[in-house]
């Protein structure tokens, strides 16, 4: 069951972090450095440092300009980083939906291909495998060299003229390794309608990110239409990361809140509206003064503010597990984000906890407490591989907010699809989101 929201304004309670700093003094001792080296940035994300929120003097409620460039001076970086969107039918992505109108719950499932990637033109997302993983990705690696070259480690390097895009104008949608290429689907009327939900956006990402340096795919559950989303604009130097709060010079850029202010709390001082934590520490947004060492927050143009349960970046994980995550902008949840190594849509599998053993994942959720506007989280999200067909399945279900009729709904009509082998060339790719 959940818990409606009571929210205190700004929520200054402390989360509790002994846990978290007892499993990051164990994480140098792993048998893997490279999940001791994917996790510490995480955990320096996730909130070692203790949370500092504005005080109103320069950073208060996201409207001080004490230390923000001028306006007319503001470059901000937007959905034109992943501008590279390629043609749905091309990966056989499709959306299938359907609401109960007796138990009034839904299910939302967005269904792809993942193994037309290279037929594609687009590098690396099919090449790595579980036995070659830990060669293919690591250092001196001819993946790691050409993603380092095109910028994956400079994003959290605070001096701009690192990064190999040259912004301005240049910006990592135009990269050749470190980018990503995505497609993106409207949910059926009917659904949307019942759901709130808009759309799902998925992402193929060939070098990965800092925090997460191999190939993966990066699925987004939206609850506002792409017109919203792109005016989710913020300074990032054309990367993929938003510069610190202080740093933003638009009104925009200061509604990620990566300085914490104004981001809806529970009474218990838990954030509203985000997972309720089975194992270890509270869920926690990834804000600017849980940086240290690292010069940035995970906000994202186009996306929003992301944050997660510590749990799911636990040393104990192996890379090849999936991640659950949430997106919030303005004080408001907009999206479920889900991401799960390339190797998984090519029938290699996923980790559950230490072990490569399972076609699927399931995420049951629920929530520190929600307000009216939020009761239609998902309480179930999973991932699914089906190794007779190829496809790989993401889906979401929870409570409708309008159920007085039975709805199934599709994107593709049965016996229109391509099959299980895309025909589309890498050129087919089209400029905006």
């Amino acid at each position: 069951s959940h818990k409606n929201a009571k929210t205190v304004s700004e929520g200054h309670t402390k989360t509790p972090r002994q846990s978290l700093q007892n499993i990051v003094s164990n994480a140098g001792n792993h048998e893997n450095p490279m999940i001791y080296q994917r996790f510490l940035p995480v955990v320096v994300y996730l909130g070692l440092a203790n949370v500092i929120v504005g005080n109103g003097e320069g950073k208060g409620k996201g409207k001080g300009k004490g230390k923000s460039p001028k306006e007319s001076d503001c470059l901000e970086t937007g959905i034109e980083v992943w501008q590279r969107q390629g043609d749905a039918e091309d990966i056989n992505m499709r959306i299938d939906t359907s609401v109960d109108s007796e138990t009034c719950q839904y299910s939302i499932n967005m269904t792809f291909n993942g193994g037309v990637m290279d037929e594609l033109g687009i590098p690396f997302m099919n090449d790595v495998t579980l036995e070659n993983f830990d060669e293919y990705v690591g250092d001196g690696s001819d993946f790691r060299n050409r993603c380092v070259e095109d910028g994956l480690s400079s994003e959290f390097v605070a001096d701009s003229t690192l990064k190999p895009w040259l912004f301005p104008p240049g910006h990592v949608g135009e990269n050749e390794y470190y980018t990503d290429f995505g497609w993106t689907v409207e949910i059926p009327k009917h659904t949307r309608k019942a759901t709130g939900f808009e759309e799902i956006t998925l992402g193929a990402s060939p070098c990965g990110t800092a925090t997460q340096p191999f190939p993966h795919y990066s699925i987004h559950f939206y609850n506002v239409p792409k017109k919203m989303r792109e005016t989710f604009k913020c300074n990032s130097e054309g990367g993929y990361f938003c510069l610190p709060f202080e740093d933003q010079c638009g009104e925009a850029g200061r509604k990620m809140q990566t300085n914490g202010v104004g981001i809806p709390r529970c009474e218990d001082g838990t954030y509203a509206n985000s997972f309720s934590c089975s194992v270890g520490p509270p869920f926690l947004w990834t804000l600017d003064e849980n940086r240290t060492p690292l010069p940035r927050n995970a906000a994202t143009p186009a996306m929003g503010l992301h944050g997660t349960c510590p749990s799911e970046f636990f040393p104990t994980k192996a890379l090849q597990d999936p991640y659950l995550l949430m997106v919030q902008y303005d004080s408001k949840i907009v999206g479920n984000h889900v991401v799960f190594w390339s190797g998984y849509a090519n029938g290699e599998g996923l980790a559950n906890g230490m072990g490569i053993d399972s076609l699927d994942f399931y995420w049951p959720t629920s929530y520190n407490c929600q307000d009216e506007e939020h009761q239609t989280l998902p309480t179930l999200t999973g991932v699914e591989y089906n190794p007779d067909t190829g496809m790989t399945t993401t889906f979401i279900k929870g409570p409708a907010k309008e159920c007085k009729k039975d709805i199934n709904e599709s994107t593709v009509k049965d016996g229109k699809g391509k099959g299980s082998k895309g025909k589309g060339k890498g050129e087919k790719f089209l400029r905006g989101m």
